[in-house]
C-alpha cells in the first residue's frame, strides 16, 4: 500500500518537475515508467510529504532530473528542490538552478539561479526563470553567449588547465532584461538587449529575435561584413536570409559605401525532386564612382534529371558592362585574378558507360577592354556524340564521333560545321614485353558559311582527312635496393596527307606543345585543323617507385617531320622538321612536398617555356609556389612575353588561428601584380576574418586599388554554422 502511494506521488512529482521543461502533458499521458534513484526515500503518511535525499535521479520519458534532495508536498501540490539541480532532456539541452518551488499545475513556479544550455552550445544565465503556458520559458535578467566561460583559477593552480582568470569575460555576450524561449517555434526573444564585445557594449536594441541553435534554417539577419578600399572608401554588407520552405531559400543583401554607392544583392536557391538551381545577382541602384546607376551582374546554375539517363542544365554568367564587377568586388573568390570572360550555356547530356552525348548552346561575354562583344559568336547549337564498342572482327576498339557547330555573329555572319569521325585502335603485347599499338582514323567535315563571313573565300567547304599511326613501347623495369625503376622508350609513327582542302578555322587557333600531347596524333585542340605530313613522335618516360612513399617521374621527347609544312609558329616549338624538346619532371613526397617542372627548349638549350610549381607542407605551414616564363607566341595568340611568379602561404599554428599570404610578381616589368593577405581567428563562439587585397596593375577595367575587409561572425546563433570541435579559449 505504501509502495503504491509512493509510486503515485513519484509520478505526480515527475509531472511537475518535467512540466517545467515543457513536457508535462506528454508525461502525464505516457505509459513510460518513472524511475527514482536516491540514497534514501522517506514518506510521511501523516503530512503526505515525500522526501528523497542523496544523489537523487528521477528518470522518465528520456528526461533526467539530478539533485541533492527533492521534497514533494502531496497535500498542497508543491514540489521543492532545495540546493542545486539539473534537468537533462533527450535532445541534450540542460536546465539548471540553485533551487526551485513549483506548484502541481505549474501556475506558480520559480527557479532561482537558472541556467539553460541549448544544443550543448548556447548558454543563458538568469536570476530566475519561470515556465508559462506549457510552452514558454521566461528568464529574467539574463546573460547569454556561446563562448566558453571557464572556472576561475584556484589560488594554487598554475598548471594552465585552460581555465580563465578571475572574473572571466567572454568574447561576446548579450545582456537582456528578459528572454522568452518559445519551445514550439524554437525562437529566442530578447527585451532591452545589449550586445557586448570583450565586455564593451557595442549595440543596443529594445527587441531582438534569434532562432535557437537547434534550428538549421531560420529567417532573419545574418552577420554583416565590412570593407574599406581606395575606390569604395568604407563599405558594409547587411544580409537578410529568408527560409521560404524546406527546399528553397533566398538572401537579400544591402551593400552601401561612403563613396555614395548602394547595391542590392540577391540569392535564390531551390532543390527540386529532380535537380537544383541557384541564382546570384547584384543591381547597382546608386553609383558614387561613375554616376552610372542600374548596372548589374547575374550568375546562376542548375542541373536536372529528365527521363532515363538524360540530364539538362544551365550556366548563367552575365554583366551589364566591363567594369562593374571589378569596381564592386564581384570577381571569382576562388581566383586571385579577376575572371575576364563569362560563359552562359544551356545543355542536354546523356552519359553512359560507352557513350556520351551533349547538345548545347552558349555564348561568351568578354570583360577585356580590347575585345569587342559583337565579334564573339553565339554557339547555337553545338552537338557532340562519342561512342566506343568492341570490334568483333579485328579486335580492339571501334570509336564513332558525330559533331556539329553553328556560330552566329552580328551582321548575319554565320559559320556551320558538321562532321563525323570513325576510328579503330588496338594494342598487342609481345613475348619480350614490347607493347605494339595501331590506330586508324578518318575525319570528314562539311562547312557552310554566310556570304559576309570574313577570313575565308567561299560559301561551302569540305574535307576528308585520313590518319594512320603505329606506336611501339618497351617498358623496362629494374629493382635496386627497395626502389623500382621503370624506363619506357616510345616511338610513334603517324601519317597524314601533306595537304588538305582549305577550310575556315574557328576552334584551333591556340596550340600549346607540352608533354601531355607529345604522343598525340593531332596537337590542334579542335576539329577545324589537322596536323599534316609524315612524322614521328619520339620520347622516353622514367618513373622511380619507392616503398617509403616518394616517387620520381620524368618525360622528354620531340617531334621529327619528313617535311616542314609551315603549320606552326617558331615560338610554339613545333615549327620546322624537328620540333623543340619538351620535358616534364616530377618528384613527390606524399604529404610533404611535390615539385613539378615543364620546359620547352631547342637543341641549343634556349628555353621558350619554363613552368615550375612547388606544393609543400612543413609542420603547420602549407605553401604553393609557381613560376612561369613564356616567350612571345609560345601559345598562339599570346603576343606578350611573360615571366612571373606567384606564392601562396597558409600558416595554421593551432585550431584557432590561420594566416594567409598570396603574391604575384611580374619580372618583365619588375613590378608586383597583386597580393592577398588575411588573418582568421575562430573558436567555439566567434569567427573573425580580416583580409587585405592589393591590386597593383590596372586590368584595363579598373585602376589599381587597395581593399581591406572585416567579417565578424557569432557562431551558434542566427543562421551561423555550429561550432567545430575547436579548442575553447578565454577572451581575457
Amino acid at each position: 500500500m505504501v509502495l503504491k502511494i509512493v509510486s503515485s506521488i513519484l509520478l505526480a512529482s515527475a509531472v511537475v518537475v518535467f512540466g517545467l521543461y515543457g513536457f508535462a502533458g506528454a508525461l502525464a499521458q505516457s505509459k513510460e515508467p518513472v524511475g527514482l534513484l536516491a540514497d534514501a526515500v522517506d514518506y510521511n503518511a501523516a503530512s503526505q510529504i515525500l522526501t528523497a535525499r542523496g544523489n537523487v535521479r528521477i528518470v522518465s520519458n528520456g528526461q533526467i532530473l539530478t539533485a541533492n534532495s527533492v521534497v514533494y508536498d502531496q497535500k498542497n501540490g508543491k514540489l521543492t528542490i532545495p540546493g542545486g539541480f539539473a534537468i537533462t532532456n533527450a535532445d541534450g539541452s540542460i536546465l539548471t538552478g540553485t533551487d526551485a518551488d513549483l506548484s502541481s499545475d505549474l501556475s506558480d513556479n520559480v527557479i532561482k539561479g537558472a541556467r539553460l544550455l541549448i544544443a550543448k552550445q548556447f548558454q543563458l544565465a538568469a536570476d530566475q526563470a519561470q515556465y508559462k503556458d506549457r510552452r514558454f520559458k521566461v528568464l529574467d535578467r539574463v546573460v547569454a553567449s556561446t563562448c566558453y566561460i571557464g572556472k576561475p583559477h584556484s589560488p594554487g593552480n598554475t598548471s594552465g588547465t585552460g581555465q580563465c582568470k578571475l572574473n572571466p569575460t567572454p568574447f561576446w555576450q548579450i545582456r537582456s532584461k528578459r528572454v522568452i524561449h518559445d519551445e514550439l517555434t524554437k525562437q529566442l526573444y530578447f527585451e532591452n538587449a545589449r550586445l557586448e564585445f570583450l565586455g564593451v557594449p557595442i549595440l543596443y536594441t529594445p527587441r531582438l529575435r534569434l532562432p535557437d541553435p537547434t534550428v538549421d534554417r531560420a529567417t532573419g539577419f545574418l552577420t554583416p561584413s565590412f570593407l574599406t578600399s581606395d575606390l569604395l572608401k568604407f563599405g558594409a554588407k547587411v544580409p537578410y536570409f529568408i527560409a521560404i520552405d524546406d527546399h528553397s531559400d533566398a538572401t537579400v543583401t544591402a551593400f552601401v559605401s561612403t563613396v555614395g554607392s548602394f547595391v542590392a544583392e540577391g540569392q535564390y536557391r531551390r532543390q527540386t525532386k529532380k535537380g537544383y538551381y541557384q541564382f546570384d545577382g547584384a543591381l547597382l541602384l546608386i553609383d558614387g564612382i561613375d554616376n552610372n546607376a542600374f548596372r548589374s551582374s547575374l550568375q546562376g546554375n542548375g542541373r536536372f534529371l529528365i527521363a532515363g539517363d538524360y540530364e539538362w542544365g544551365f550556366e548563367l554568367d552575365v554583366a551589364s558592362d566591363k567594369t562593374f564587377r571589378a569596381q564592386y568586388g564581384y570577381e571569382d573568390d576562388d581566383e586571385i585574378s579577376a575572371q575576364d570572360r563569362l560563359l552562359t550555356e544551356v545543355y542536354l547530356e546523356r552519359n553512359r558507360q560507352n557513350s556520351f552525348l551533349k547538345v548545347s548552346a552558349s555564348i561568351f561575354q568578354s570583360l577585356r577592354i580590347n575585345e569587342i562583344d559583337a565579334e564573339i559568336p553565339l554557339v547555337f547549337p553545338d552537338v557532340y556524340y562519342r561512342g566506343i564498342q568492341d570490334d568483333p572482327l579485328l579486335g580492339g576498339k571501334l570509336g564513332f564521333t558525330v559533331h556539329s557547330t553553328t556560330l552566329l555573329r552580328d551582321g548575319s555572319d554565320r559559320f556551320s560545321r558538321a562532321g563525323i569521325v570513325a576510328d579503330w585502335q588496338r594494342e598487342w603485347q609481345l613475348r619480350n614485353g614490347i607493347l605494339l599499338g595501331a590506330r586508324g582514323q578518318i575525319d570528314a567535315e562539311y562547312y557552310t558559311l554566310s556570304s559576309n563571313y570574313t577570313g575565308f573565300a567561299g560559301s561551302t567547304a569540305n574535307r576528308i582527312a585520313p590518319t594512320i599511326s603505329t606506336d611501339i613501347r618497351w617498358p623496362l623495369s629494374k629493382t635496386t635496393g627497395s626502389a623500382t625503376h621503370v624506363i619506357e622508350p616510345i616511338v610513334q609513327l603517324i601519317w597524314n596527307e601533306d595537304s588538305l582542302s582549305a577550310t575556315p578555322n574557328e576552334d584551333s587557333i591556340q596550340v600549346e606543345f607540352e608533354e601531355t600531347n607529345l604522343f598525340s596524333t593531332n596537337r590542334f585542340p579542335g576539329f577545324d585543323q589537322k596536323e599534316l605530313g609524315l612524322r614521328a613522335n619520339v620520347g622516353v618516360n622514367y618513373t622511380r617507385y619507392d616503398p617509403s612513399g616518394w616517387n620520381l617521374g620524368a618525360t622528354v621527347g620531340r617531334v621529327y617531320r619528313q617535311k616542314d609544312l609551315s603549320q606552326f609558329s617558331v615560338a610554339s616549338g613545333l615549327a620546322g622538321t624537328n620540333s623543340d624538346w619538351v620535358s616534364a619532371f616530377t618528384i613527390s613526397f606524399p604529404k610533404v612536398f611535390e615539385i613539378t617542372n615543364r620546359t620547352l627548349f631547342d637543341s641549343d638549350f634556349n628555353l621558350s617555356k619554363n613552368e615550375t610549381s612547388l606544393n609543400f607542407i612543413y609542420k603547420k605551414l602549407q605553401g604553393e609556389a609557381t613560376y612561369l616564363r613564356l616567350k612571345q607566341d609560345v601559345v598562339a595568340g599570346a603576343n606578350d612575353r611573360r615571366s612571373e611568379a606567384a606564392l601562396k602561404l597558409i600558416f595554421t599554428p593551432n585550431d584557432n588561428w590561420q594566416y594567409l599570404a598570396e603574391w604575384r610578381h611580374d619580372f618583365v616589368t619588375d613590378s608586383a601584380i597583386e597580393g592577398e593577405f588575411g588573418i582568421k581567428y575562430a573558436n567555439e563562439c566567434i569567427e573573425i576574418d580580416l583580409s587585405l587585397s592589393l591590386q597593383y596593375v590596372s586590368s584595363g577595367n579598373v585602376t589599381p586599388t587597395t581593399e581591406l575587409g572585416l567579417t565578424v561572425s557569432f557562431v551558434g546563433i542566427g543562421n551561423q554554422a555550429r561550432a567545430k570541435n575547436r579548442k575553447r579559449r578565454c577572451a581575457i
